[in-house]
């Protein structure tokens, strides 16, 4: 018993330090700075709150077998595109998920792929190149080439009043290869 109060208190108090409010202005200015050791240090924090009004989403296509895989620091790159493309949305009064994508048979594979890339609002493995995730955002709902790893920026616009209704997902920006999605983040992952 005293055990489990120990370590639910340990979760709590971790939780606490990573929780972060909502970024002031400067805040806002810092995520939209050139890389740096300081920025690769801050990680996303995915939302926890249902809302109507405008969404960004950015959603991030790989797999393992892929050249994410190959390329050292290409996590933090990533990362740095979740953060700074929150902060952007937020400045602008916007709402932002991050989706996660692993296009490799194996769900298993896909989820230790994506867990390297740090957290996700949304997750979806497994499949290779027929999943659901790889018919939306590839091959039917919203076409683009079969490259992996790709990144899409999109913007919907979300109802939550007397029932959940979505719109159709815009696409904002879709940056192909580990080559362009590090050139457009180091440039400021200008929209």
């Amino acid at each position: 018993m005293w055990l489990f109060t120990g370590l639910a208190l340990l979760a709590v108090t971790i939780r606490a330090q990573w929780a972060s409010p909502a970024p002031a202005p400067a805040a806002v200015a810092a995520a939209l700075a050139p890389i740096s050791a300081e920025s690769a240090r801050r990680v996303y924090q995915p939302s926890t709150s249902l809302a109507s009004g405008e969404e960004i989403i950015l959603v991030f296509i790989g797999a393992s077998f892929c050249n994410a895989q190959k390329r050292a620091g290409f996590p933090t790159v990533v990362e740095t595109a979740k953060v700074r493309l929150q902060a952007h949305a937020n400045a602008s009064g916007l709402r932002f998920r991050a989706i996660g994508v692993a296009l490799d048979w194996r769900t298993a594979d896909g989820l230790a792929f994506l867990a390297r890339f740090g957290e996700f609002d949304e997750v979806m493995s497994g499949g290779n190149w027929t999943s659901d995730a790889a018919t939306k955002y590839i091959w039917r709902d919203i076409p683009g080439d079969a490259d992996v790893p790709q990144m899409l920026v999109l913007r919907r616009t979300v109802q939550t009043d007397q029932a959940i209704r979505i719109g159709e997902d815009q696409v904002v920006k879709r940056l192909r290869g580990v080559n362009d999605i590090e050139a457009w983040v180091a440039s400021g992952a200008a929209l």
